[in-house]
């Protein structure tokens, strides 16, 4: 993995300053839009910026603190788990997280969030030309500290297999992040990471499926299976999301990524993949006779939304917790 700093025209104030440059000019560019302030003495230009994602932003952000600091940063929590490729829902900070010595003295900034604690070597990786806390280690602060629809998403795929960017690298073992929490004592947030821990399941295929349970959870809907296999005549099956026996029903996260992105759609055409979608949903309703209930984002982050959608195909909360 390379730093965006690599592939970036990024400014620092220093070297400008070495090769002749004014700084004070550099910060009227700042000011009239012309270069973006990614972080103190660290500025791009402002097309650019503009031309990022937030995600990508945030590893920016990370990449100026990596390149401005003499003495050696290691990188936790939101930062890692960026670095890691783990999802999260929503935005991503616009601070950077690091790791201080539980001693250290060291305060936070406007710009950078410094956690004081203790953290062993083996909990530390190096990715990308930085230093950072491991999979193992990341997943269990970030549980601790994120919303439940964050720590679920990012706890789901590191159950599901290796981070994203460390594709030679194991998946986390529940009972290992257990432990870490366990060892953690009765330190903020220990509890709703183990809720979270708990919680989580290898199946999700997406953290938009994440947020779901999550939320269904919440409404008090009976626990659905996940990735349920239907067989549907010919030797031919699909794996819905989600599935309720007890209500005859099925349910799926549509996720927007399927219709737009080149590399969901397999050559089709966001027509082609929607028409394909239509039929292998009625080929689902006529091979087991069950109501299908389908929802996107906005539904999915909305109880009364998602509420309303489960309950029109039949799906309802739980006997005396409607």
């Amino acid at each position: 993995m390379e730093l965006l700093t690599d592939a970036w025209p990024v400014k620092r104030v220093r070297d400008l300053l070495w090769a002749g440059a004014d700084d004070r000019a550099l910060r009227g560019d700042a000011e009239r839009g012309r270069v973006q302030r990614v972080s103190p003495g660290v500025y791009l230009d402002a097309a650019l910026w503009a031309q990022l994602d937030d995600g990508e932003r945030y590893l920016l952000r990370i990449a100026a603190i990596a390149g401005t600091r003499r003495a050696r940063v290691v990188y936790s929590h939101y930062s890692a788990l960026a670095l890691l490729g783990y999802p999260i829902i929503g935005y991503w900070p616009t601070r950077v997280h690091t790791v201080v010595g539980a001693d250290s003295g060291q305060r936070s900034s406007a710009h950078v969030v410094r956690h004081a604690m203790d953290v062993s070597d083996d909990e530390l990786i190096q990715l990308g030309g930085v230093v950072l806390t491991n999979p193992l280690r990341t997943l269990t602060d970030i549980s601790r500290v994120a919303s439940l629809e964050t720590a679920v998403a990012a706890l789901d795929r590191g159950l599901a297999g290796p981070a994203p960017l460390m594709a030679t690298e194991a998946a986390v073992e529940r009972e290992a992040l257990l432990e870490g929490v366990a060892r953690l004592g009765r330190s903020p947030g220990a509890g709703r990471a183990a809720f979270a821990i708990e919680f989580a399941d290898a199946a999700a295929g997406s953290p938009g499926e994440s947020v779901s349970r999550v939320n269904m959870h919440r409404l008090h809907i009976p626990k659905p299976q996940l990735q349920v296999r239907v067989f549907v005549g010919g030797g031919q099956y699909f794996d819905v999301d989600f599935g309720w026996e007890e209500f005859g029903a099925f349910g799926e996260f549509d996720g927007h990524g399927k219709y737009f992105k080149p590399e969901y759609r397999g050559g089709r055409t966001p027509e082609q993949v929607l028409m394909a979608e239509k039929k292998r949903e009625d080929q689902i309703r006529a091979a087991t006779k069950r109501t299908f209930a389908r929802w996107d984002w906005p539904i999915a982050l909305s109880l009364p939304a998602l509420r309303a959608c489960l309950a029109a195909s039949g799906v309802h909360p739980a006997r005396g917790r409607r």
